[in-house]
């Protein structure tokens, strides 16, 4: 199953709670997770966020994510 631009997985696989995380990883080369992503990452937060927050430099090409 095509999950993004280049990246696919088994339509069965059991997907954890990271999995967005490492899919925006993915998608993003030289993306760096941060601000409650990154706090839910370490389990330093109760929150739960509702996008996956990426920094990039500013200079870097924008990756255009579908």
């Amino acid at each position: 199953m095509r999950v993004g631009r280049g990246v696919y997985q088994l339509s069965d696989s059991q997907l954890d709670s990271q999995h967005s995380l490492a899919l925006a990883s993915k998608l993003v080369p030289g993306g760096v997770v941060y601000l409650s992503s990154a706090l839910a990452f370490y389990g330093l937060t109760d929150q739960i966020p509702a996008k996956v927050w990426m920094e990039i430099d500013p200079k870097a090409w924008r990756p255009r994510i579908d």
